[in-house]
């Protein structure tokens, strides 16, 4: 199975190699980016952890730094005040706009990998029904009927083989799609943002609001300060759905990408399915022509043999007109001698007539 396939993709032309190159690319910037994504977003998370355990004093990261600053003079406005969703997604957008534009591009590989790999195999379905109509133009019409038999095989068989050269790609970009899912479930950077995001979000409503609640709770009264922690776990409520909501989302997106592949594998579907209705549309034609070939071969070999025919009876023809001709000499032999006899009679009569008066006189 692996030499077929060494095979194949060994006859690919320029157009194949390039495509299957492509589809390696795009496979292999995949998966870089997203252990770049996956690696940064876990540094993040051990940062955090650490500072949150007292191993170190600050932060190294700027964005963790401006969240800390962000969400304390958010408290300082005033708790309802406080979104820390949004504050978050701000700091993405902020410090991390790489790493946001590298999960767009992960949740688009699978589809260009498969997109890629079927425009690889509609463009050497192309070349080879173009191959088959330029080996057909360029054959004439007596050298189609005298060898049609063996020309309509090899153009079936150059067509195969182009058709199935040409399936390579869509090969290569559905298996390296299933091989880019596989790895993204097991090595995902999506899972290691989530991760991130819970943990600055903890952070955030727990730690740090648990510390200015402790600076100004000595300022509060009873009353407020079963207010605050209303609003703190009210703010807590919210945080926890706007997480539900965010793992909600991302559900959905799953589902939408889940469903955009179903709809590229149904087109793939189509298009084999097309595909077959046009070779077998195509073998029904080479079936019919080589039909009328041999017709035409019958036809012509009955033309030839009447042409043997009438050669033959031309040939007799010619005999009896030479016989004919000969005929037509030797009654211009007689038709002479006829003639030189005819010539002399009135000179025999003149000669008689001359003797017969010659013996009157005589007779006197």
């Amino acid at each position: 199975m692996l030499d077929i396939f060494a095979d194949l993709y060994g006859r690919m032309g320029l157009m194949g190699s390039l495509i299957t190159g492509l589809i390696i690319i795009i496979f292999i910037s995949g998966f870089y980016a997203n252990v770049l994504i996956r690696r940064k977003y876990l540094s993040l998370s051990l940062e955090l952890a650490a500072y949150c355990a007292g191993e170190i004093s600050g932060f190294k990261s700027e964005m963790l730094t401006w969240l800390t600053e962000e969400y304390k003079e958010s408290l300082h406005n005033g708790l309802e005040a406080v979104n820390t969703g949004a504050i978050i997604d701000m700091a993405m957008e902020a410090y991390q706009k790489p790493c946001v534009l590298g999960e767009i591009y992960l949740k688009k590989v699978g589809g260009l990998l498969i997109t890629t790999g079927l425009f690889g195999t509609f463009t050497g379905l192309t070349v080879a029904v173009g191959n088959i109509g330029s080996m057909l133009s360029q054959t004439s019409a007596e050298a189609l009927m005298a060898e049609a038999a063996i020309n309509t095989f090899k153009v079936l068989v150059s067509s195969f083989e182009g058709m199935s050269v040409a399936f390579i790609t869509s090969l290569f970009g559905t298996g390296f799609s299933i091989l880019f899912s596989l790895l993204t479930t097991f090595m995902g950077a999506s899972d290691a943002r989530r991760l991130f995001i819970t943990q600055v979000e903890e952070y955030l409503d727990v730690k740090l609001a648990s510390e200015f609640m402790g600076e100004n709770s000595k300022s509060l009264d009873q009353s407020d300060q079963l207010n605050t922690l209303s609003t703190i776990v009210t703010d807590s409520i919210n945080v926890f759905n706007q997480a539900v909501t965010g793992y909600t989302e991302e559900l959905q997106s799953l589902k939408g990408l889940h469903k955009e592949w179903r709809q590229d594998l149904e087109q793939w579907d189509k298009s084999v399915a097309l595909l077959c209705q046009s070779l077998d549309k195509t073998s029904e034609t080479f079936y019919q022509s080589g039909i009328g070939i041999y017709s035409c071969t019958e036809t012509l070999n009955r033309l030839v043999n009447e042409l043997g025919s009438e050669n033959n009876r031309l040939d007799g023809l010619h005999k009896i007109l030479d016989k004919l001709s000969q005929k037509l000499d030797e009654s211009e032999e007689d038709r002479k001698i006829f003639l030189k006899i005819v010539d002399d009679i009135p000179d025999k009569l003149l000669n008689y007539n001359e003797a017969a008066v010659a013996r009157i006189e005589r007779g006197r």
